[in-house]
Order: structure tokens, then C-alpha cells, then sequence
């Protein structure tokens, strides 16, 4: 008889528990769907953050024709003239309604750090569908959160309060820890990258005809405009699963691998926004008395990489480009008080290890897309954009610092309080080994990639250059390791030296052109370090004026971002004539006659750039002319 009760009411509570299921899973898609909403409105819009966070109209007004909002970057600040109508905001919000918003993007956090705990009692990560949504729901929130830290002007913004800590100082302590969570859990084990090129070939085995769905991105959460969606990826509901029950576990397995790139994406994009903001902390005071042209060839390097890093640079060009902006970015000091640069948010990160990750991250990503089939080109670009983006992070990371770091010696002499930053900075990279080790690992990449016969190799090169010379830039005026393990004798300088060098082809592509500028600013960097053979000082130096004399010749086929970068890396390099490679390299190898003869050709080729089209570019080439004849008077002047 007791058997029979237990038998009897096994079945109702059974059915309860899939209705419970059922209604849990119903919740995150709908709260999913909510929070992609939010971000939509967000982004960039001062009053659907102030409505959120129950900022008062009046207030949100007072403080927009006060200044700019302190935003992660230009884009920002330049939709917000746009759409700023404080009438249009509708009645101020209750400081109820307010609590329970924030409570509710905290709960989702709260979420996604449940479900990333109960993933790592697994082998790998996100393997079901309630996690993958559980964790988009809770990524999602912190875009959320990370559009209305970005959207407030810095005043109103340090008055939201998530439980009882400050916006700024949530995303630091809960916010990035969680994200860089993510990216280690969902990339720990990439033998999931497989799935992805595995799917595609049994499908194109199996049936080239099959009908395929697009993953419901709206409703599911899984992924935003901005993280990449990848097309033709099979649904999770399995309606689209293969006839047999083998092709059935591959394509669950490609589904959950589409998942996981997917999470990895969005995770890459908040991270992004969110370092902007880090990385110019301290920097209020600082960029006011910043040299102005002491990054033109970092602005020249990418003037054609829009195309390919166009959100990363909106955010963080801001550097280079308007000094004001990135006053206004200064808004997470946290405890940094200028004697410690370890203390320094950027340098936590950084010596956390995540640039090592990322970069670990970008090269799995890269050799799983090497082994992807000619049919399955979608998921091949997913993987080489995941690679790119997340080498693109690690360069905006460090190029936020970067001011932090010693000038070249053409740059003015730096303000007390400047020198006295720069010293602290250049006493912090001597220790951290995260960042040397991002610069092996990142070259180690490069030359996977060179060394690779594929017509998708342009963008991950560009990206790691990038990063190795933003990295290159942290170290001006120290010694940077130039071979290591079994590599040729300086295989550093032997690799950016054929990329530079091959300027003088007759076919200069626009990306091609942004690559062999970036080595040129890496190289003239090296040149400057203070324990490199004199030898190789010379080599460098001869190679860099050799790429700036082909203007002389007929074709003049040089392209014109390589040309300020060579210009640039001449004047850096030879700015202080009392250094100890002047007389060795400059003088007795006769640069100043040769300089002279290119004065008048690098001005001419210079203003064949169109303002109207490439204005940005035009000034820089401009400027660098205009520093070349100055440099060579001077020279005259000296005599040598």
C-alpha cells in the first residue's frame, strides 16, 4: 500500500516539475528579450539611463548643458547632441521604480555568477541550454549596466548605487571579474571550436540542401549586432537536427559550439567598453600636458583599419584625437594614488594575465579557423573575427596606458607631475611579466599567421601588430626580447623588417599600408633600446630612410601611411644628437645629405592625400612633413 502512494504521486509531482522547468526557461527567454531592449536604449541615450537609474529630469538636464557625458568615447558623446530632449523624457522616476531596475540587472549578475559556478564542476562550460541562456541573460545586464555608466555624465553616475557600491566601482569589483570568468570557463577547452567546422562538413556531406534557421537572436539573448552574429547556425530547439542519430549529437554539439562563440563574443564587447574607461583612469590632468604628436605614428598606422576595428577605435582613439573626451572618460580612479602604478586599475588587469588569455584566446581561435573546410567559410569567419577582436581588446588596453609611458626624445620635456607618473609606470613594467609574455606570445602568432598560405590572414596580422606596437610603445627606451626559444637570432627584427620593407612593391593595399607603418613605429622603437647591438641600430635605421627615399623614385610607390611612419621614425630616432648611436649611424652612415634630397618629394607626395576623403590622414602627413624640414634645418644648423 505505501508503495502504491509513492507510485501514485510521483506523476503530479514529475508533471510539476517540468511545468517549473518549463516556467523558469519561459523567464530567462523573456528576461533576455527585456534585457536586449535595454540595451538598444541605452546605448548612448542619457535619459533612458537616467529613467533606469532615477536620475530627475531636471537634474539630467542641468548637468548635459554643463558638459559633455563622460562616456566610453566618442560615439557617445556625438549620438547625445543628437538625441537629447530632456521634454520628451516623460515624468521623473520613482526612486522605487529606480531600486527595483537596478535590482534587477544585479539579479541577473547574481545569476550568471550561479550558473558560471555550477559550469566549472563540469568539464567545460555552458553545455545546456538553461546555462547558455542564464548566461547571456546575466551578460546582457552587464552591457546594461556598462551603456548607463557610459551614458550619465560623471556626477549623476557616481550617485547609482548597485546594493551599496558605486556604479563605477561595481563594474570593477563584480562586473569584470565576471566577464573575465566567462572568457576563461568558455574558452578553457577549445576542442569545442571543432564542432563548429565539424557541423559543416557533415552537412555539406550528408545534404547539400538541407534547410537551416537562423538562431533567434532577439529572444534568446545569445548574442547582439555588435558580437558577430554567425549565419546559418542550427537551432537549439533540434528541428533542424541531421535524420540519423550520429548526425543528430553533431550538430546538438555545433549548436552548443555556436552558443559558446557567441557568449564569448558579447563578453568580448562589454569587456572593451568596459577597459576604456579603466584604462584613462588618472588621466584628467595628465592629457592636458600630453605631447601632441608623440602617437602620430600609432594615428597614422591605423587611419586604414577602420574598416576592420571601427568600434574599438570610436572608443579609444579618444586618446590621440580629443583630449577633452578623454578628460571626461577619466571617471574610475578607484585607488590609484600615482606613487604605485601597480596599483593602477589597468595594471591589475593587466598582471592579472587576461592580455596573455586574450591573446591565448586569439591564437586557438586563429588555428581553428586554419582547419576549417573551404564550406564552412561562415563559421571560419567567426572564429578569425573572435580572434581579431580579442587582440584588438589587448591593444586598446594597453594603448589607454600608454600615455603613461616614457616619451620618445622627440617629444618636449614632460611637467613635473607627468615625469614623476612616468617614472612609477617605468618601474611597474620592469616586473610585470604578463606583459613581456603578451609580447612573445603575440609574435608568436604573427608568424603562425605569416607562415600560413590564406587569403583571411590580413586582419589577425594587423591585429597582432597592433598589439605588439602598442606593447612596443609601453617600452620606449627599455630592451624588448627579440628571439626566444628556437627561433633564428633576432626573428623579430627579421619578420617586421619584411613587412615593412616590402612598402616599395608596386601594389600598395590600404591594409597592407597600416601593416608596414605599424612595423616601422615597432622598429623605431627597438632602434632606441639601450642595449641593442650598434650593428643592428644601423640596419634598422638604413632600412627605415632606404622606404623614405623611394619617394625619389619614379613610380613613388610608397604608401602614404608608411610614409609618416617612416618619417616619424627618423625624426624620433635621431631627435637628441648627443645620444650614443648618432655619430655611429646618423652621421658616419651620411643621413643628412640623403634627408635632404627627400625634404621636397615626402612634402609633394604628402599633399596628394585628398583632405576631403582622408582629412585625418592628410594632417598627420602635414605635420610629419612639416616636422622633417624642421629636423633637417636643425641638422644643418649642427652641421651633421
Amino acid at each position: 500500500m505505501r508503495q502504491i502512494d509513492q507510485h501514485a504521486s510521483s506523476e503530479p509531482l514529475s508533471a510539476l516539475a517540468r511545468i517549473a522547468a518549463q516556467k523558469s526557461t519561459l523567464e530567462v527567454e523573456a528576461g533576455n528579450a527585456a534585457a536586449n531592449a535595454l540595451i538598444g536604449l541605452t546605448e548612448a541615450h542619457p535619459p533612458a539611463a537616467a529613467a533606469l537609474t532615477g536620475v530627475a529630469r531636471l537634474d539630467l538636464e542641468r548637468a548635459l548643458h554643463a558638459g559633455k557625458t563622460g562616456g566610453a568615447g566618442k560615439r557617445a558623446s556625438k549620438k547625445t547632441k543628437s538625441r537629447l530632449d530632456p521634454a520628451s523624457v516623460g515624468p521623473d522616476p520613482s526612486a522605487q521604480d529606480a531600486q527595483s531596475n537596478l535590482n534587477a540587472l544585479e539579479c541577473a549578475v547574481r545569476l550568471l555568477q550561479s550558473a558560471l559556478d555550477r559550469a566549472r564542476t563540469r568539464a567545460s562550460g555552458g553545455e545546456d541550454e538553461q546555462t547558455t541562456n542564464v548566461v547571456h541573460l546575466g551578460l546582457l545586464s552587464l552591457g546594461v549596466l556598462r551603456n548607463i555608466n557610459a551614458a550619465l555624465p560623471a556626477e549623476l553616475a557616481n550617485h547609482v548605487r548597485i546594493s551599496t557600491t558605486h556604479l563605477q566601482a561595481y563594474e570593477l569589483q563584480h562586473a569584470l571579474p565576471c566577464l573575465t570568468d566567462v572568457l576563461s570557463l568558455y574558452g578553457a577547452e577549445w576542442q569545442w571550436t571543432e564542432d563548429l567546422g565539424a557541423v559543416q562538413r557533415e552537412e555539406s556531406a550528408t545534404s547539400s540542401g538541407a534547410a537551416q534557421k537562423p538562431a533567434d537572436v532577439d529572444m534568446e539573448g545569445s548574442e547582439s549586432a555588435d558580437a558577430g552574429h554567425i549565419p546559418g547556425a542550427a537551432t537549439a530547439n533540434g528541428s533542424d537536427l541531421l535524420a540519423d542519430e550520429e548526425g543528430q549529437t553533431t550538430t546538438k554539439a555545433g549548436q552548443a559550439a555556436e552558443d559558446r562563440l557567441g557568449i564569448l563574443q558579447l563578453s568580448l564587447e562589454i569587456i572593451a567598453e568596459l577597459l576604456g574607461s579603466v584604462s584613462s583612469s588618472g588621466l584628467s590632468d595628465a592629457v592636458q600636458d600630453r605631447a601632441p604628436d608623440a602617437d602620430a605614428d600609432a594615428d597614422a598606422a591605423m587611419v586604414d583599419d577602420e574598416d576592420a576595428q571601427s568600434d574599438e577605435l570610436e572608443i579609444f582613439d579618444a586618446l590621440d584625437e580629443d583630449e577633452e573626451e578623454v578628460a571626461a572618460e577619466a571617471r574610475i580612479t578607484s585607488s590609484w594614488d600615482g606613487k604605485s602604478f601597480s596599483s593602477h586599475p589597468a595594471a591589475r588587469i593587466i598582471d592579472s594575465s587576461l592580455s596573455v588569455n586574450l591573446v591565448g584566446m586569439a591564437t586557438q581561435c586563429y588555428a581553428a579557423a586554419s582547419q576549417c573546410q573551404p564550406e564552412a567559410s561562415a563559421r571560419m569567419e567567426g572564429l578569425l573575427g573572435l580572434s581579431s577582436r580579442a587582440l584588438s581588446v589587448v591593444s586598446n588596453l594597453f594603448d589607454g596606458v600608454a600615455p603613461f609611458a616614457p616619451l620618445p626624445p622627440s617629444s618636449p620635456e614632460a611637467p613635473e607631475h607627468m615625469s614623476r607618473w612616468r617614472q612609477v609606470f617605468a618601474q611597474w613594467r620592469t616586473t610585470s611579466k604578463p606583459l613581456l609574455q603578451t609580447w612573445c606570445d603575440s609574435f608568436d602568432l604573427l608568424q603562425a599567421v605569416l607562415s600560413a598560405s590564406t587569403k583571411d590572414q590580413l586582419e589577425i596580422t594587423s591585429a597582432c601588430l597592433l598589439v605588439l606596437y602598442t606593447l612596443a610603445k609601453l617600452h620606449e627606451g627599455a630592451d624588448l626580447p627579440l628571439a626566444w626559444h628556437d627561433q633564428q637570432p633576432n626573428a623579430v627584427l627579421v619578420c617586421l623588417s619584411g613587412i615593412a620593407s616590402s612598402a616599395t612593391s608596386q601594389s600598395v593595399a590600404d591594409d597592407d599600408d597600416a601593416s608596414r607603418a605599424k612595423s616601422l613605429g615597432i622598429l623605431s622603437i627597438i632602434a632606441r633600446s639601450p642595449s641593442l647591438e650598434m650593428s643592428l641600430r644601423g640596419e634598422i635605421a638604413q632600412g627605415v630612410l632606404q622606404i623614405l627615399e623611394s619617394v625619389l623614385a619614379p613610380d613613388r610607390s610608397i604608401g602614404p601611411n608608411t610614409l609618416v611612419a617612416a618619417t616619424n621614425a627618423i625624426i624620433d630616432t635621431f631627435a637628441d644628437e648627443t645620444s650614443p648611436y648618432d655619430e655611429p649611424v646618423f652621421r658616419q652612415q651620411a643621413f643628412l645629405p640623403r634627408l635632404r634630397k627627400v625634404v621636397g618629394p615626402v612634402k609633394s607626395l604628402a599633399k596628394t592625400i585628398d583632405k576631403r576623403t582622408d582629412g585625418a590622414l592628410r594632417a598627420l602627413a602635414d605635420e610629419s612633413t612639416t616636422n622633417l624640414r624642421a629636423f633637417v634645418e636643425y641638422r644643418n644648423g649642427l652641421g651633421y
